[in-house]
C-alpha cells in the first residue's frame, strides 16, 4: 500500500508538472543558450551602439575620399547701395578748364583773366553704382597633401579598430549571457531538488499519520515531520523569488520587456574536459583575445596619427580655376561683364610655434601608452588563464567526489527509508539522509556551475566565439557599412 502511494503521489505530481509545463509554454516563450545569444546578437542595445559606432568609422573613411575629389563651388550675390561711399579724388573739371584757360592766356589768345580758373582741391566723387550682382563658379583640386592621403589610410585603420571593438564588445556580451544563463539554471535546478525534497518529507508525513492512527507511532514523531515539511516551503519560495530575479536579469541583458514572460531551458553539465597544454591555450590567448587585438590594431591607428601629424611638415600643392559673372548699374540697365582664371597654389608653413612638433610628441606618448597597456593586458590575460585553469582542475576533482556523493546520499536516504517502513528505522534518519541527499546534490550542482562560467571565462580570455554567433557578428558588422 505504501509502495503503491508514492506510485500515485509521484504520477499525480509529473502529470502536474506536464499540464502546467504545457499551459506555460502555450504563453511563454522558450529559450535555450543559444537562442538567448542570438536574441542578445539581434536585439540588444550594445549591439545597435555598435553597430552606429561602425557605421560612423565608415562614414569617416567617405570623408577622407572626399578631401581627395575636386571641391566645386557656387557663390552668387545682389546687393543694392542706399547711400554710396564716396572718396576724395582729382577734380578733373577744374584741372581741364584751368589748362584750357592757361593755354589761351600763354597764347595771348585772350586776356588773362584769374578770375576764370576754378579750385583744384580734391572732390569728392563714388566709384560704384547702386545696383551689383555677381555669380562666381570655383573648382579646387588637390595636386599633393600628405594630410589628405595619409587620413585616408588613418581612417581605414580606425574602421577596422572599430570592426575589433564590436567583435570585443560582442564577446562580453556573450560572456555575461552565458553566466547569466547558468545561474538561471541554477536555481532552477536547486528549486527542483527542494521541492523533491518537499515530496519527501511529505509522503513521510502521509505514512506517519496512517501509523500513528493505527497506534504504531507517537505523536511527537508526527509533529518532528510536520515542522521538517513547513521548513521546507519558506525555502522554495525564497528559490522561486531567486529564480525570478535571475530571468529578469537575463531579460535586461538581453534587452527584453520585462514584462515579456520567457522561461529559459538547458541543464548544468557535470563533464569537464581537461586542459592538457596551457601553453596552447595562452598563445591562442595572445593571437585571438578581442581586447588584445583591439589595442594591436590602435598602435595602427597611433602609428598613423604619427603620420598626420608629420604631414604639417610637408608642402600642399593644389590647382584650382573660376569664372565669374558679374554687373552694376544705377538704372537697372545692367553692365555685365566676365573673368576667369586657373593656377596652382603652394602652400608649407615654415614656423608656427612649434606646434607640430608638440602634437607630434604627444603622438609618440599615445603610442607609447598603448604599447605598455598591451604589456599589461598580456599578463592579466596569462594570469587569468592560469586562474581558471586551476579553477576547472579544482571543479573536475571535485565533480568525481560529489557525484559518489550523491549516489551514496542517495543510498542511504533509500535505506532508512526502507529501515524506517520495517521498524527497524528512525525518522531522525530519515531527516538527515534527506539533509544529506539535498546537500550532495546542490554541491554537484554549484560544482557544474562554476565549471561552466570557469569555461565561459576562459572561451573570452582566449577569443573563442562559437562558429554560428561569429556569422551572425559578421553579417552585422556588413550590414552597419552598407548603411
Amino acid at each position: 500500500m505504501i509502495r503503491m502511494f508514492k506510485l500515485l503521489r509521484y504520477g499525480a505530481l509529473a502529470l502536474a508538472m506536464f499540464l502546467a509545463q504545457s499551459g506555460l509554454q502555450a504563453q511563454t516563450k522558450v529559450m535555450s543558450l543559444s537562442d538567448a545569444v542570438k536574441y542578445s546578437i539581434d536585439h540588444s542595445s550594445s549591439t545597435r551602439t555598435s553597430q552606429l559606432t561602425v557605421a560612423k568609422a565608415n562614414s569617416a573613411v567617405d570623408e577622407y575620399y572626399g578631401y581627395a575629389y575636386p571641391s566645386v563651388d557656387l557663390k552668387a550675390g545682389f546687393n543694392r547701395f542706399i547711400s554710396k561711399s564716396q572718396i576724395p579724388f582729382v577734380n578733373f573739371s577744374a584741372m581741364l578748364n584751368n589748362a584750357t584757360y592757361g593755354v589761351l592766356f600763354n597764347e595771348n589768345v585772350i586776356p588773362t583773366d584769374n578770375s576764370k580758373l576754378q579750385d583744384m582741391s580734391p572732390t569728392m566723387m563714388s566709384m560704384a553704382q547702386y545696383n551689383n550682382y555677381s555669380a562666381k563658379l570655383q573648382v579646387n583640386q588637390v595636386l599633393f597633401s600628405s594630410a589628405v592621403f595619409t587620413g585616408i589610410g588613418a581612417s581605414k585603420i580606425y574602421l577596422d579598430l572599430s570592426k575589433e571593438q564590436f567583435r570585443g564588445t560582442t564577446m562580453k556580451d556573450i560572456t555575461s549571457i552565458k553566466k547569466a544563463f547558468y545561474a538561471v539554471i541554477l536555481c532552477k535546478e536547486q528549486l527542483k531538488i527542494i521541492r523533491e525534497s518537499l515530496v519527501n518529507a511529505e509522503e513521510n508525513l502521509a505514512n506517519l499519520r496512517s501509523l500513528y492512527k493505527q497506534g504504531l507511532t507517537s505523536e511527537y514523531q508526527v509533529m518532528q515531520v510536520e515542522v521538517q515539511v513547513e521548513n521546507i516551503r519558506p525555502q522554495i519560495k525564497q528559490l522561486e523569488n531567486a529564480l525570478e530575479g535571475a530571468k529578469n536579469g537575463m531579460k535586461i541583458l538581453l534587452g527584453m520587456d520585462m514584462a515579456e514572460e520567457v522561461d529559459f531551458t538547458g541543464e548544468l553539465t557535470t563533464d569537464v574536459e581537461e586542459i592538457s597544454d596551457y601553453q596552447s591555450v595562452i598563445s591562442n590567448a595572445y593571437n585571438n583575445n578581442y581586447d588584445l587585438r583591439t589595442l594591436n590594431k590602435k598602435t595602427e591607428v597611433d602609428a598613423a596619427s604619427i603620420d598626420i601629424s608629420k604631414a604639417d611638415y610637408y608642402p600642399t600643392l593644389s590647382a584650382f580655376g573660376y569664372i565669374n559673372f558679374a554687373g552694376s548699374s544705377d538704372k537697372w540697365d545692367f553692365n555685365s561683364y566676365t573673368e576667369s582664371m586657373v593656377g596652382i597654389s603652394f602652400s608649407m608653413n615654415l614656423f608656427n610655434g612649434n606646434r607640430t612638433k608638440n602634437k607630434l610628441q604627444q603622438s609618440y606618448i599615445e603610442q607609447e601608452t598603448t604599447k605598455e597597456q598591451i604589456a599589461l593586458l598580456k599578463s592579466s590575460i596569462d594570469n587569468s588563464i592560469r586562474a581558471q585553469v586551476l579553477e576547472i582542475q579544482r571543479v573536475k576533482t571535485s565533480l568525481e567526489a560529489q557525484r559518489r556523493n550523491v549516489a551514496l546520499a542517495q543510498k542511504a536516504y533509500d535505506i532508512s527509508t526502507s529501515q524506517f517502513e520495517q521498524g527497524t528505522g528512525t525518522q531522525l534518519e530519515i531527516k538527515n539522509a534527506d539533509l544529506e541527499l539535498r546537500s550532495a546534490k546542490t554541491n554537484l550542482l554549484q560544482s557544474a556551475y562554476d565549471y561552466m562560467t570557469a569555461c565561459a571565462e576562459l572561451d573570452q580570455l582566449t577569443g573563442t566565439m562559437e562558429p554560428e554567433y561569429q556569422e551572425m557578428l559578421e553579417k552585422k558588422i556588413a550590414d552597419s557599412i552598407k548603411k
